[in-house]
């Protein structure tokens, strides 16, 4: 709700304690993901940065003009997907060394889960929300039949390849489940 500054804390096994973030830095962390307890990524929703935990400290592994994140998944520590949800961001991709802007439908993906680099599940936003895949080559629209008619898809979960999980609100808004088994797309009502 106004000027804020990003902070983080690191769980020991015992305590939390204060972990200290590069200076400068402004806005609100959207998203966070882990490959390993030593490769641990972030990306603020604003101020257009993402932030890299290499074990032993944070760093800013990137940065961007304008567009707002909404999404990241670290599969490694070199490779790394960052997610605007339609922004003026669209979707990067970090690859070995070299961040690389993504076109086509990754651009239009707001939430993502990875099982492996050649399975990433994801929530898309455009006139018609969908549920998207990426095999390791290209990103590809999932039918989920009736499951998710009449929703607005808001996360997804990848559990395995028989277990992927969105979550979205009816237009009643109401909170619905739907699970994706490999096969066939089931939707669930919540109380």
């Amino acid at each position: 709700g106004g000027p804020s500054t990003p902070t983080a804390e690191q769980w020991d096994g015992r305590h939390w304690r204060t972990a200290t973030l590069p200076r400068g830095l402004g806005g609100f962390i959207i998203a966070a993901s882990a490959s390993s307890p030593r490769d641990i990524w972030a990306v603020s929703y604003s101020g257009m940065y993402v932030l890299h935990w290499n074990g032993s400290r944070w760093s800013v592994a990137k940065r961007w003009k304008g567009g707002e994140a909404t999404s990241i998944v670290a599969i490694s520590p070199s490779d790394v997907w960052v997610f605007g949800g339609g922004s003026s961001l669209g979707a990067w991709h970090l690859s070995g060394r070299t961040w690389h802007r993504v076109a086509g439908r990754a651009g239009a993906v707001f939430r993502a889960s990875a099982l492996s680099a050649s399975s990433i599940w994801a929530v898309a936003q455009r006139s018609r929300q969908a549920v998207e895949h990426y095999d390791g080559s290209r990103w590809a629209a999932i039918a989920t039949g009736s499951a998710l008619v009449r929703t607005i898809p808001e996360d997804v979960v990848a559990v395995s390849r028989r277990g992927i999980w969105v979550s979205a609100v009816s237009a009643a808004g109401r909170l619905i489940v739907a699970h994706g088994s490999g096969s066939r797309w089931t939707r669930y009502m919540a109380p």
